[in-house]
């Protein structure tokens, strides 16, 4: 109600009043910046007379807009860097009026075909732009009406920047649930990193990121590893400098160029300790929203990492053979579940060896179980040496020991295997009584699926040559 009396006291002119109620009416609906320039370009000649006229953003919603009624759009687009910077640097009457937030009115001075300038600029809190119209003059109320415009227009920018704002801060928390939801389903820092990294990528555009982990922090010379990263045309990962620098402090760096914060790096934490950290760099500035967006990431990323690492952990303990290091039989047959899948989707063949200690009783009744178990550990230990990489080994039960040999034909497995049987001719275990145990392993090979159409028919079919070795080696030659 005030609003309207204090309107009506600087505009007498009802034909204005109505005029620019009904304006401020369609203010709200209209479609962009583009659309209130053409309503003002087709309606406002109603209430004042200009030859041209002129709009000119330069940041509304991550683009300049610059606007002339003596042009098409895009004839308009040719100038329009031009006029955008000298707005920005201060230039002309239109550089003048967006830096000093003042009206400005040129009027004539009666020289033929020179006209009157009249700018207004379009600011609340916040400057967004100026509008100017030229005409032969401009009478007292054309300009009061043209300042009241100019404030509802800045709130427009403002009330427009703001939805906009919240609009993308929606969408951002809608893909951080997203992600913290796939990341719930999966045990894997592989996939944290890879889902992290592309949820910056998709919410600070034009950056580029890389995530390192310290593997030494004990003799204050973190050795540092760099896990993950991506990178945008032009834009590269700098060095790791101010990632070490972040593991020295134990706290967040940040380095600027121009005033501007182009780069952040935060650390995580794993219980108090400090095991990674992760580099945003961003040469146009970051953002006070994106870095409240990254911040917030980092804590989820931490909270992830801690649990990934205890669900590895129980993994572990849950898959590895205590005594002997080994997996165990319930891991090593979802292993052979996995390799058969493999080799069903791309082809291939894997071989499958059941050892067994020949004379693991008579250690166990001669030495004792403590002694047994010692024999296990380091035979375990001899086998798993001479195995590669990509092959598996686990303990069976007891005094069994099971492989899984990808890839592997039958006479390629001959070969392990005396390795291995060469490897244990070097074991030497002191018995306690000035003896040397000597350890004997029988093995028992099959292939898949070449002798046997399912994992387990292999193992069956391996155990039984290798029960059939072990009786052969105990018939007495004749």
């Amino acid at each position: 109600m005030t609003e309207k009396k204090t309107t009506q006291n600087c505009l007498k002119n009802s034909d204005k009043l109505d005029w620019l109620f009904a304006f401020l009416r369609r203010l709200r609906q209209f479609d962009g910046v583009e659309g209130l320039f053409n309503d003002l370009k087709a309606n406002l000649p109603d209430v004042i007379s200009f030859s041209s006229m002129k709009m000119v953003v330069p940041s509304f919603l991550d683009k300049s807009w610059v606007f002339d009624s003596t042009r098409e759009t895009h004839e308009a687009g040719r100038e329009k860097s031009a006029l955008v910077d000298n707005v920005l640097t201060g230039i002309g009457t239109l550089g003048r009026v967006y830096f000093s937030r003042a009206t400005v009115n040129l009027k004539s001075a009666g020289q033929s075909g020179e006209a009157a300038t009249l700018a207004v600029p379009l600011a609340y809190e916040k400057t967004w732009g100026v509008l100017a119209l030229e005409s032969d003059s401009f009478s007292d109320e054309g300009v009061t009406l043209m300042n009241i415009l100019s404030v509802n227009i800045g709130i427009y920018f403002e009330e427009q920047s703001c939805r906009s704002e919240l609009n993308i801060f929606t969408q951002q928390l809608q893909k951080l649930h997203i992600l913290i939801r796939s990341l719930l389903l999966t045990h894997n820092r592989d996939h944290l990193m890879e889902g992290m990294l592309g949820y910056l990528k998709s919410v600070i555009p034009h950056s580029a990121c890389a995530v390192y982990i310290f593997e030494d922090h004990s003799d204050g010379n973190p050795k540092m590893k760099c896990l993950a990263w991506y990178e945008e045309e032009n834009i590269s990962v700098p060095n790791n400098e101010l990632a070490l620098k972040c593991a020295h402090s134990m706290t967040s760096v940040t380095e600027s160029e121009t005033g501007i914060m182009s780069r952040y790096v935060s650390p995580i934490f794993f219980q108090s300790r400090l095991v990674g950290a992760v580099d945003l760099y961003k040469p146009s500035g970051i953002a006070p929203k994106e870095l409240e967006m990254y911040q917030l990431l980092i804590d989820y990323v931490s909270s992830f990492w801690v649990l990934y690492d205890l669900i590895v952990k129980k993994e572990e303990e849950a898959s590895v053979d205590h005594l002997t290091g080994l997996w165990n039989r319930r891991y090593m047959l979802n292993r052979f579940q996995e390799e058969a899948e493999r080799i069903a989707r791309y082809g291939g063949n894997a071989c499958v060896v059941i050892g067994d200690m020949g004379n693991f009783k008579h250690i166990n009744d001669n030495y004792g179980h403590s002694k047994g178990d010692e024999v296990l550990a380091k035979v375990a230990k001899s086998i798993r040496k001479c195995l590669r990489f990509s092959d598996c080994v686990g303990r069976y039960g007891g005094d069994e020991f099971i492989m899984l040999l990808p890839n592997t034909s039958k006479a390629d497995v001959n070969i392990v295997l005396g390795r291995i049987n060469a490897e244990l001719g070097l074991l030497r275990i002191a018995s306690g009584k000035d003896a040397i145990i000597d350890v004997v392993l029988d093995f028992g090979v099959a292939a898949f699926p070449d002798e046997a159409p399912t994992f387990m028919d292999a193992i069956n079919l391996a155990d039984d040559c290798m029960y059939a070795k072990k009786n052969a080696r105990k018939i007495p030659a004749r």
